[in-house]
Formats: structure tokens, C-alpha cells, sequence
């Protein structure tokens, strides 16, 4: 639970720096872009933690999801770290230089986030089967889950026939 208020302190931290994208010097747009994808991922978690745990159920669930929530923070803390040197007006052109050359730019947060999202959603569903919601409920969102990827697949199998 202290990792999931850590990552909404980080993302607060982050919404506040978007305020005054005026001082931004480089990737105004990028830095924007960053702080949209993870405020979706960030709703996304919480709904599912919404959806799967509760709150009563501290020590059995949540610390299941000490470790994929650990390191969701580190990929929210290091893409502030990026806003927060985009901001930086010390040496800009320097920056900006470097910036442009080096690895660590927005498509590299945003990969990290994309990597690391669906194991944390996984995560956050082990822990609520695992807590023993209702057992209809999870039979339910089997079905769903299956009905979806039938769907899916059969699809994705009569459009490749039909190209």
C-alpha cells in the first residue's frame, strides 16, 4: 500500500512540474506526453486494486505487490527526473545537445512503463485471487477474460486468412 501512495506522490510531483511547462526550455510536448501516459497507467492500477483487494486484507495481499509496485515507482520516480532536467535552465544548450543524442528521452520511460504494466496488473489480480474474493466473481471474470480473447483470436485468424 506504502509503494501505491509512493507512485501517486511521484505522479503528484510530476502534475505540479507540468504547471509551469512555460519554464520548460527542451521537449515541452514529450514531457506532457510522459505525464499523460502515466497518469492512464496510474487510474488503471488503481482500478484494479479497486476491483481485486481490500483493504482489510493488508498482509496477505499487499505484500504480494511489494516488489511489481517497487519497481513501477522507480520507472515513475525516473521519468520525473527527466521532466525535472528538462526544466533545468542551467546550461540548456548543453542539454539540449545531450538530450537529443542520448538514450534517456520519453521513448525510453514510456517503454519501461509498457514493459513493466502488464506484470503489475497480473500481480494485483494473483493477490485477489489468491485473498479469496467472492469464487463466483472470479469464475465470472474468467469467462469474460476467455469470451475476450476467443474473440480476439478468431479474429486475428479470419482476417489472416482473408489478406
Amino acid at each position: 500500500m506504502d509503494e501505491f501512495r509512493q507512485i501517486g506522490e511521484v505522479l503528484g510531483s510530476l502534475r505540479a512540474l507540468i504547471v509551469l511547462q512555460d519554464e520548460f526550455q527542451i521537449n515541452r510536448r514529450q514531457c506532457c506526453l510522459l505525464l499523460d501516459i502515466f497518469c492512464l497507467a496510474f487510474d488503471v492500477v488503481a482500478e484494479e486494486i479497486r476491483l481485486n483487494l481490500k483493504l482489510e486484507g493488508k498482509n496477505t495481499q499487499w505484500s504480494s505487490l511489494e516488489n511489481p509496485l517497487r519497481e513501477l515507482q522507480k520507472i515513475f520516480k525516473e521519468g520525473e527526473s527527466y521532466v525535472r532536467q528538462c526544466m533545468d535552465k542551467r546550461d540548456w544548450w548543453v542539454k539540449a545537445l545531450n538530450l537529443h543524442q542520448n538514450k534517456d528521452s520519453v521513448d525510453h520511460h514510456i517503454h519501461n512503463l509498457l514493459s513493466h504494466f502488464p506484470a503489475v496488473i497480473e500481480a494485483i489480480e494473483m493477490a485477489g485471487e489468491i485473498a479469496g474474493i467472492n469464487r463466483d466473481e472470479i469464475q465470472r471474470r474468467r469467462v469474460m477474460l476467455a469470451r475476450k480473447y476467443l474473440i480476439r483470436s478468431s479474429f486475428s485468424f479470419s482476417s489472416e486468412g482473408s489478406t
